[in-house]
């Protein structure tokens, strides 16, 4: 990231979502920009962008009307009509990351590097990684051997940049793999 970036984007502060769509958010944003969670809008009075729920908005209304083109609404419901920008749940990790620079005034497309493409046998394991199911068990079911899925989570982390589990599942639900 240069520095122009980290002018640009100082803080994503995220307010009224689940852990862990704030993990996954904090994961999927990591190296762009700095994540934050709170409990109530009002005890942060600016952010290049806030990640809201439709409760929170609608709960700090007033407040949000002031920064409404620096909101984003992570809701299948969309406010037409109101100026906030809305993004659904099926929302892959390109998208939400798009959402959020467009949001901060940065309209440039975010290409998924082709490093960062799985290969098939790594989205398999991903795919039973955010399953829950174990080593063993994977290597059990796709007929390979612990080292190798082991190997597969490996590379896996390091072509999305995500080393939790949790990370992980979110990233393979947010993009359709499970």
């Amino acid at each position: 990231m240069n520095r122009d970036d980290k002018q640009r984007c100082k803080e994503v502060v995220v307010t009224g979502l689940s852990p862990l769509i704030v993990a996954g958010l904090r994961q999927i944003l990591i190296g762009f920009c700095e994540v934050s969670c709170i409990d109530d809008a009002r005890e942060c009075k600016e952010a290049d962008c806030w990640i809201v729920s439709p409760s929170s908005l609608l709960s700090a209304l007033d407040f949000f009307m002031l920064r409404k083109d620096k909101t984003l609404v992570l809701s299948d419901a969309r406010v037409n009509g109101s100026g906030f920008r809305c993004v659904g749940s099926d929302a892959g990790c390109t998208e939400i990351v798009e959402e959020v620079r467009m949001v901060i005034g940065r309209s440039t497309r975010v290409d998924e590097p082709e490093s960062r493409q799985l290969s098939e046998r790594e989205t398999d394991v991903l795919r039973c990684l955010a399953a829950g199911m174990t080593v063993k068990e994977i290597a059990n079911e796709l007929c390979i051997s612990s080292n190798t899925v082991t190997t597969h989570r490996k590379n896996i982390s390091s072509k999305l940049g995500i080393r939790s589990i949790s990370g992980l599942s979110l990233y393979a639900l947010m993009n359709g793999i499970v």
